[in-house]
């Protein structure tokens, strides 16, 4: 027998006889590698996705000033009026509750019937609160204009195309701090408001 015959019957048997564990070698060193690589990236920290209410957050605390809030003003029959600072989103309860509460010569049952305190509160606002028998002699003393927070449905009838279900709008929409907030609130149009607005007053 010559030597490459030898050297090809040799070769031949170790291929068969090894052909499975050197697949099976070559694929776990390929599942380690890709295993080793998964691991490392996932200790790879990514930069977190931030909106814009993280950059104003960012901006507030680098410039070290903290957010001013909104200044309003409350006076009438409470039990310390007066200018109060509170944070943006407040309503008229907690201004209620900064001013020490209604005052016992408060009207109640005008409060009651005129103020909101679920309303939010926005920035350079007034709450007025009536005293007892204050809105009686308002009446008596014959005002020209209506006031749109403490008016009755009958009065606010008496309003140039104001009817029944409009009246009952803008007393379901009280408390305003602007006469605007009759627009902004969308009680009445902006048409009807330009018609009535010399005619209303807060």
């Amino acid at each position: 027998m010559s030597e490459d015959a030898a050297d090809a019957g040799t070769s031949f048997p170790f291929w068969q006889v090894y052909r499975v564990p050197i697949i099976l070698g070559c694929l776990s060193l390929l599942f380690i590698v890709l295993s080793i690589t998964i691991f490392i990236k996932s200790y790879q920290v990514a930069a977190p996705i931030r909106f814009s209410s993280d950059t104003s957050e960012a901006i507030s605390s680098a410039s070290g000033q903290p957010d001013p809030g909104m200044l309003i003003d409350i006076e009438g029959a409470v039990l310390t009026p007066g200018l109060y600072r509170l944070p943006v989103g407040s309503r008229v309860h907690d201004l209620l509750e900064l001013a020490g509460g209604l005052a016992p010569q408060a009207d109640t049952v005008a409060v009651s019937r005129t103020i909101n305190r679920a309303a939010k509160l926005t920035d350079g606002a007034k709450i007025y609160i009536p005293f007892i028998g204050e809105s009686v002699n308002a009446e008596n003393a014959g005002s020209s204009t209506v006031n749109i927070n403490t008016a009755s449905s009958r009065e606010l009838e008496s309003l140039n195309g104001i009817g029944v279900a409009t009246a009952a709008k803008i007393i379901s929409g009280r408390p305003y701090l602007r006469l605007e907030d009759l627009v902004d609130k969308n009680v009445i149009g902006r048409a009807l408001f330009e018609k009535i607005s010399s005619q209303i007053t807060l």
